[in-house]
C-alpha cells in the first residue's frame, strides 16, 4: 500500500508508515526509478541509510556517490501523471 510518483507500473510503492519504522526504508518507488541513486528516496524525506553513506563518504570509505539530477526526477513525475 502506498503511492507511485514516480513510476506508476511497477510494484514498489513509497509508505510513510514503512518509513517511520524501518528509518527511512519506505521510498521505494524512488529508489526502484532511480536503482542508481544512492539516496534511495527524495529530497527532504528522511533515510538513515542516506546519512550512512554521506557519513562514509566524509571519511572516505564511499567514493563516486551518484544522485538522479532534480530535472531527471521532476521530468519522470510530469511524464508519468499525464499518462
Amino acid at each position: 500500500m502506498g503511492d507511485k510518483p514516480y513510476d506508476p507500473n511497477i510494484n514498489p510503492v513509497e509508505n510513510s508508515m514503512v518509513s517511520i519504522f524501518t528509518l527511512g526504508e519506505g521510498y521505494h518507488n524512488f529508489h526502484h526509478a532511480f536503482p542508481y541513486d544512492y539516496r534511495a528516496a527524495d529530497i527532504g524525506v528522511f533515510n538513515s541509510s542516506r546519512v550512512f553513506i554521506e557519513k562514509m563518504h566524509e571519511w572516505g570509505l564511499a567514493n563516486d556517490l551518484k544522485v538522479a539530477s532534480k530535472t531527471v526526477i521532476e521530468g519522470k513525475q510530469m511524464r508519468h501523471n499525464l499518462m
